[in-house]
């Protein structure tokens, strides 16, 4: 109960980093951002508020990029995230814009 209590005051995004560290144990910033959907300096931001609660680690793999590991991560790590997630947009033909063809719209003369 206490764990849950604790949880629930985190700060969402805060939340999510942590979560997506302690999934896959050890992993780059990069991969958390991806895994988020997140700009990299917001989940940077993120990240080392989580180390300075000791509740994770980083490690310095290159000048610009860190791996993060999760502090007595549990559980088999799950895979790591692969590729940035494509949004869906909407185009001008789609039916969920609810637009059509140019000529629905102007009247013929």
């Amino acid at each position: 109960m206490i764990k849950r209590v604790a949880m629930d005051s985190v700060p969402p995004i805060r939340r999510s980093a942590y979560e997506c560290v302690y999934k896959y144990h050890s992993v780059t910033t990069a991969d958390v951002a991806i895994e988020l959907g997140l700009p990299t300096n917001t989940t940077r931001r993120a990240l080392e508020d989580l180390a300075a609660y000791n509740l994770v680690t980083r490690h310095k793999l290159k000048k610009n990029q860190d791996q993060w590991k999760a502090i007595n991560p549990q559980g088999a790590p799950a895979k790591k995230p692969t590729k940035t997630p494509t949004p869906e947009y909407a185009t001008e033909d789609d039916e969920r814009t609810g637009m059509g063809e140019p000529s629905d719209y102007w009247p013929d003369d």
